[in-house]
């Protein structure tokens, strides 16, 4: 006994109904995931900065030794050697400096063929660009044909001059070489993309010239440059995308709306501040560098302020923020109507909500982590796919533990939902924050009452909104078609409202009794018990959906309840008190001997009839009220 008592009283802990009765213990306990995932995050962050610093301290060391056989001079070869006496003394001080020497390996074999299969393979993809497409863009492989989509720049050559170079494909880099400086030609009446510009040609040419130092790639580099720098003639020094290289007039594609793409404007700076750094000429650099042309992202959006982009994103968060307030309005729907389908304790119904709290304890610190790791959409999403995912699968419970884990799931899918609100305001222009956080609050409200809507009359609602559409469609459109197919959609919506209520309400319109099946049953069952002997006036009432009560009148074998009652009271004591109050030479104790007797035995009467109600609402569930009364046909005279 003493073991199962310390057994119970430690698994207690592992109980979340034991945290949710105490506060304190479960902000304690939270407080301690939140300490021990930091410790475990710096301890990696340890292990990973020491790795490198291993690992570049062995290359240094490499590099020094490969350098000491060259150098010949006896005095810049004993400064070397210093310098490696050094480096060789930190990787004996490190714990894994050795075991990280020996994982570094320059010419290990199987990365040796893994080289020449790479190369093998560029040497076969440039064969066939130089035999089918030599100086176009792009070589389309199964018609074998050159195809100029980025205007005839040689695109696919010149991005791959450092590949070749870096290869030692030193025959096929000269043929591209010669190539770049007799026929690529950039007075083109072509409207060039500026970042694929930007990356291809210029970032290919720049760095063809930073492994050859070939001046060649950099004076072209400089001239496709300078027909590139007017994208950046814009009142906000955002560069337009689009840019006609011959005339040097520069805007923005169809499809963006007008609008510039900021990840393009951010990649772009790269090469022009690495080309200023290379002629010499602060004019690249100044484009993506002038102060007076320099904007934080708050500047930026402050300029272009609230756009077409804001309102889909408040449209798109605003959605996700109205399903969390009907998920969370949802639970008090839930609750009553589970309990009472099944039959619930109020402690349970109450543990349904208590889940989804903790659930959102859980999700509002992981969502945070996933979104700053991987960006607010795609936390947005995956917090939305589990929400939809958990709640939908909930509506199929077979039972209270599967429905406790789904919205438990459910919780946690909702604990994202600080994530909406974070990454609607991030492209907010600072100024005009406090208004649309108050606008976006606001959608919290239009899902609080379209749920409460829908609970109340869902079909109202929909019919409202069916309607609506259709009118809007025919004004905006002209075509009447969409008035009738809104009606035809009404009616429909009516019908299957009517099926509906005639499945739900089936007993209430057809009779209001049991299935004869079932009355039979129960019939049966008490004409077999043995303290029955014989039935009255046996009904049935339909109380809810499902739900019924059953009435009978019974005539009770009093011998049979006599009987069990002195089997479970003990027969030779009932006797042993009847012989002593015989005894007495008045009958006082004798009747009141009878009077407790009696007693006892109308008490045993209700036991047997509260047996009856509990077997009979198991052999039927749908019985959720049992009346059972005695029948006395006799009066009782005085």
């Amino acid at each position: 006994m003493a073991r199962t008592r310390l057994s119970s009283t430690r698994l207690r802990y592992c109980n979340p109904a034991y945290y949710l009765k105490r506060p304190k213990r479960l902000a304690l306990l939270f407080i301690a995931f939140v300490c021990a995932t930091l410790i475990v995050w710096d301890r990696q962050s340890l292990v990973r900065e020491h790795e490198s610093e291993v690992v570049n301290y062995v290359r240094s060391s490499i590099k020094l030794n490969c350098e000491l056989e060259k150098i010949e001079d006896d005095e810049e070869l004993s400064k070397l050697n210093e310098e490696l006496n050094h480096l060789k003394t930190l990787l004996e001080d490190l714990p894994n400096g050795r075991a990280s020497e020996k994982e570094v390996v320059l010419d290990d074999p199987i990365d040796v063929q893994r080289r020449e299969k790479v190369k093998e393979a560029m040497i076969h993809a440039w064969s066939s660009y130089e035999k089918y497409a030599w100086g176009q863009d792009e070589l389309q492989p199964q018609t074998k044909n050159g195809v100029n989509s980025f205007g005839g720049l040689g695109a696919t050559l010149v991005d791959s001059l450092d590949t070749l170079y870096i290869m030692g494909l030193h025959e096929q880099f000269q043929r591209a070489r010669e190539w770049v400086a007799t026929s690529l030609d950039f007075d083109k009446d072509y409207e060039a993309s500026v970042f694929e510009t930007t990356i291809r040609v210029v970032g290919g040419l720049l760095s063809a010239y930073d492994l050859s130092e070939d001046k060649l790639f950099l004076d072209k580099a400089r001239e496709i440059a300078d027909r590139l720098l007017p994208a950046w003639d814009t009142p906000s020094g955002i560069p337009y995308n689009i840019i006609n290289l011959a005339h040097g007039r520069a805007h923005n594609p169809s499809w963006t709306g007008g609008e510039s793409i900021l990840a393009d404007s951010g990649t772009e700076q790269v090469e022009f501040i690495a080309l200023s750094q290379r002629t010499g000429d602060p004019k690249y650099q100044q484009k993506m560098g002038d102060r007076s042309q320099e904007y934080t992202v708050d500047d930026a959006l402050v300029s272009m302020g609230f756009g077409k982009f804001q309102l889909l994103v408040l449209v798109y968060a605003g959605m996700g923020w109205i399903s969390e307030a009907m998920e969370m309005m949802l639970l008090s729907f839930v609750g009553p109507a589970v309990q009472s389908a099944w039959g619930l304790s109020s402690k349970q119904e109450s543990f349904m909500t208590s889940v989804v709290f903790t659930g959102m304890l859980v999700g509002a610190y992981s969502w945070g982590i996933v979104s700053d790791n991987y960006g607010r959409r795609k936390g947005f999403l995956i917090t939305a796919t589990i929400t939809s995912g958990a709640g939908f699968l909930s509506a199929f419970s077979p039972n209270y533990t599967s429905l406790l884990i789904l919205r438990c799931l459910v919780g946690v899918g909702l604990g994202g939902g600080p994530v909406l609100s974070s990454w609607f305001l991030e492209f907010i222009p600072a100024p005009s924050r406090g208004t649309w956080m108050v606008v976006f609050s606001a959608f919290w409200t239009v899902g609080t009452i379209l749920e409460a809507s829908l609970a109340w009359d869902g079909a109202t609602v929909a019919g409202l909104a069916i309607a609506a559409a259709s009118l809007v469609a025919t004004k905006v459109t002209g075509n009447g078609i969409y008035d009738p197919i809104g009606s035809i959609v009404v009616g429909n919506l009516l019908g299957m409202v009517a099926i509906f209520l005639i499945q739900r309400n089936r007993h209430a319109l057809i009779g209001r009794a049991m299935d004869d099946q079932d009355v039979e049953k129960v019939l049966q069952f008490l004409k077999n018990d043995p303290v029955v002997d014989s039935l009255y006036d046996c009904k049935s009432e339909v109380i809810g959906p499902g739900f019924f009560r059953f009435k009978a009148e019974i005539d009770f074998n009093g011998v049979v309840v006599v009987q069990n009652y002195l089997c479970r009271t003990g027969r030779q004591e009932w006797a042993r008190q009847f012989r002593e109050a015989t005894k007495e030479k008045d009958d006082a104790a004798l009747l009141k001997m009878m009077s407790n007797y009696g007693e006892e035995v109308v008490t045993a009467l209700g036991s047997e009839v509260n047996r009856l109600d509990k077997e009979i609402q198991e052999l039927v569930p749908g019985i959720r009220h049992v009346d059972i009364e005695a029948h006395n046909p006799i009066e009782l005279t005085m």
